[in-house]
């Protein structure tokens, strides 16, 4: 600008900067937040002062890009993702020059899916029952009511943030829940296991040849292979986490009519280690002891007691199509260093059971 004194003819220059109001390119911003059904949005309304076509910068969380837009609403789905994340948005007039811009920055944030966890389990009544049961909680809520699904079918509705899944049977199962929104939660595999007996006792027939190793029964050394009936019984208990079992096997003399004649004997067994391991969905057990037996050489005379034997055992069991349990054990058992080594293996189910055992070193 220059001022010039007419009369004197003076000349005075300078300049001034007019600087305006920022103009508005964006109003009336809101958020729709993801949900577990379908994807959120951003909306707002681009305003342009000047009419002019306006452009749109996006940071989103697959990287940038940039878009010509006109004046009205804009719903950010129609360009980019929206996806769970941080989002940088902002509207300019590149004709109207540098800083005519407006930005802002909102975050979508992930829907709020359900965790659950099976905190106990209760074994059936017996190996072959349907009536297990397991307590499950749900640790990260979601929006009640949960619809419950057990071994992938929809078994009910629950209204709480803890429930008991009834009517399960021996073997692995899995569990997961549907919220009101649709949002899954995690799915829990979980295995129920046979019942334990504190006390057992039962009439069977076993081989008294070279070191039986039955898991029902304590073993017993007898040369040749001889069947007959034994009284065998069990007693289980706990002390801490460490497993207790004691076993005692009854099998009276045996005279064969061809003569010969087998040594009655009395047997006992006491095994101890910890918990059962469950990996997926076999049951191992690691058990380490000490047992005897008496021979009754004549029962009404004298008998003679043999000296105490270390045993190791480790088996393991799995349940196959529901009903089926298929069980194998490795046992070593000897005097002093020197060990035979024997193994068992076998299935059970309702109403029948078949077992084989050997020796490894003879």
């Amino acid at each position: 600008m220059t001022i010039t004194d007419l009369d004197i003819g003076c000349i005075f220059e300078g300049s001034i900067i007019l600087e305006g109001l920022p103009a508005d390119y964006i109003e009336d911003i809101s958020l729709i937040q993801p949900t577990c059904e379908g994807d959120g949005d951003i909306e707002f309304t681009a305003i342009s002062p000047s009419g002019n076509t306006l452009s749109m910068l996006v940071e989103h969380p697959f990287g940038n890009d940039e878009f010509d837009i006109e004046p009205g609403l804009i719903s950010l789905s129609d360009y980019v993702t929206t996806v769970p994340g941080e989002y940088f948005v902002e509207v300019s007039d590149p004709e109207a020059g540098p800083g005519c811009s407006e930005s802002f920055t909102v975050t979508l944030n992930s829907p709020p899916f359900p965790e659950i966890e099976v905190v106990e389990i209760f074994p059936p009544s017996s190996p072959g029952a349907m009536d297990g049961s397991a307590f499950v909680e749900v640790i990260t809520p979601g929006q009640l009511p949960y619809a419950v699904y057990v071994d992938g079918t929809f078994s009910f509705i629950v209204n709480q943030q803890n429930f008991f899944l009834l009517g399960l049977g021996v073997g692995i199962h899995t569990v997961y829940l549907v919220d009101i929104q649709g949002c899954p939660s995690n799915t829990v595999e979980f295995f129920v296991p046979a019942p334990t007996e504190a006390f057992a006792f039962g009439v069977s027939i076993t081989d008294a040849g070279p070191y039986s190793t039955s898991n029902e029964q304590p073993s017993m050394y007898h040369p040749g292979k001889i069947w007959r009936s034994v009284l065998s019984g069990s007693y289980r208990f706990d002390v801490g986490s460490i497993q207790q079992v004691v076993r005692v096997l009854y099998a009276p003399p045996l005279r064969m009519n061809i003569g010969e004649s087998a040594n009655g004997f009395v047997a006992m067994e006491y095994l101890s280690g910890p918990q059962d391991v469950k990996w997926k969905g076999i049951g191992l057990r690691a058990q380490a002891g000490l047992g005897t037996y008496v021979k009754l050489h004549d029962p009404a005379v004298n008998q003679s007691a043999e000296p105490y034997y270390w045993l190791i055992r480790a088996s393991m069991e799995r349940t196959v199509l529901k009903r089926i349990l298929l069980t194998g054990s490795v046992s070593a058992r000897g005097l002093d260093f020197v060990a035979p080594i024997s193994y068992e293996f076998g299935f059970r189910m309702p109403f029948y059971t078949w077992k084989k055992s050997g020796s490894l070193v003879k």
